[in-house]
């Protein structure tokens, strides 16, 4: 029976290959970018929104951008998709394709594509649960109890992390070639991914071991780049070597990602030489596979539902918080009101004054009741937090503190920011 290709001679062959084509690898690359600008757009303005300091003029904004944010992720993804469609055409392709040609090419595949790769993300979404719940329960109360501490922490976790590891990697590899059977071998849907496993079945450990060398590649090279982080801050040669590096991984990301694509396009043909005809049985996928897809799916639709609702929940907080600010503006207007009366009668401010109890002197009211603080934690301001005041200037002036959630103002200029606030007989309170 023939034998794969060693790493090596794999690595050479993917080299060769991206050297021919890298420019329309690069192509596509940037086609993908192109449709991930809105999404970058989109995400500056909720940033803008809800980190801003005057928040309350923008109720229901946060609602408008989930939904946005959905479009614009759905739209980066079509063309992400193509790019990598494109990219395993460009791959498997002899002769030069323009930028247009690919892109003209992948809609023939687009929507098989796009079946295949939400099963196979369910179906890794699902095998990947048991490690992320040991990541879950490393920084949960159970640490210290299931890990212990120091190096036995150390130990543990890591023994628990590569276990809880291989039904990731399993389903990795078994069903990691389901695109080249879908785009080469013209089967749809599930039967790509039998096939897949197909070709794989009495292969796996050879095709473990060479794609876990091109991630020690990949991850050598990584490395590489952060060299510069064992030199000293000052030192001239570490801001230069820094900013090399970061130069290096933006454009790396050009070349891994096809050189993956090659990697694999390049086993999927030898494994096809070495089982050329496809046994693919009647009886649908493997239940163990369907569970896990179904899994997957759903915990899918719930991340991005929870995404939506966070976001739209984000935007009913924010108007609360607007609204009580709202009221404690009002508020402090109102005691201003009433110490400016009382001092016009009284010829001094008050040295005190008790939140919820009446503002009078010599028998008449001024305020009937002082108003108190609304006891909900609001950004920076505690839950416990109170109106404060005092007399200064021996009576002659006084401070007025309060705290706001949002803060207040326009989008052209910032009247009150969030936090708390002082005020005196002289301060104006914005309207």
């Amino acid at each position: 029976m023939k034998e794969l290709s060693s790493f090596g001679q794999l690595l050479g062959a993917t080299i060769k290959i991206y050297k021919e084509k890298w420019w329309e690898f690069v192509e596509l690359a940037l086609l993908a970018l192109v449709g991930a600008f809105p999404l970058v757009i989109v995400y500056v303005v909720y940033y803008l929104v809800n980190y801003s300091n005057y928040l309350g003029q923008y109720q229901g904004a946060n609602t408008l951008l989930a939904i946005l944010y959905f479009a614009a992720t759905l739209l980066a993804a079509y063309f992400a998709l193509s790019a990598i469609i494109g990219s395993c055409l460009v791959a498997n392709d002899d002769k030069k394709m323009s930028a247009w040609q690919i892109i003209l090419s992948t809609r023939h595949y687009f929507w098989h594509f796009l079946l295949v790769w939400l099963m196979l993300e369910a179906l890794l979404i699902s095998c990947g649960l048991p490690l992320v719940l040991v990541f879950k329960l490393a920084s949960g109360n159970w640490s210290t109890l299931l890990f212990g501490s120091g190096t036995a922490f150390g130990f543990w976790l890591g023994a628990a992390t590569v276990v809880f590891a291989m039904p990731l990697i399993w389903a990795m590899i078994n069903y990691g070639l389901s695109f080249f059977a879908l785009m080469e071998g013209g089967l749809q849907n599930v039967s790509a991914l039998r096939r897949s496993r197909e070709l794989v079945k009495g292969n796996f450990w050879s095709l473990l071991l060479r794609f876990a060398s091109f991630a020690a590649c990949v991850l050598a090279l990584y490395l590489l780049t952060t060299l510069h982080l064992w030199w000293p801050s000052t030192n001239t040669v570490y801001a230069v070597w820094s900013m090399l590096m970061k130069i290096v991984l933006i454009f790396s990301n050009f070349v891994f990602l096809p050189c993956l694509i090659i990697f694999g396009r390049l086993l999927y043909k030898e494994l096809v030489a070495m089982k050329p005809r496809t046994i693919l049985s009647s009886a649908g996928s493997p239940l163990l596979v369907k569970i896990a897809v179904a899994l997957g799916l759903i915990f899918w639709s719930f991340a991005w539902s929870n995404t939506i609702n966070v976001m739209s929940s984000k935007s009913l907080m924010l108007g609360k918080m607007a609204q009580r600010d709202a009221q404690r503006l009002q508020d402090i207007r109102s005691m201003q009101a009433a110490l400016a009366s009382y001092y016009q009668e009284q010829g001094a401010y008050p040295e005190w004054l008790v939140m919820g109890q009446p503002l009078e002197a010599g028998g008449k009211v001024y305020l009937e009741s002082l108003p108190s603080n609304v006891k909900v934690a609001d950004g920076d301001c505690p839950v416990d937090y109170e109106y404060g005041y005092y007399q200064v200037a021996s009576g002659q002036d006084y401070v007025l503190t309060y705290c706001l959630g949002v803060g207040l103002g326009d989008a052209d200029q910032i009247l009150l920011t969030a936090g708390e606030h002082k005020v005196g007989q002289d301060d104006l309170i914005f309207n």
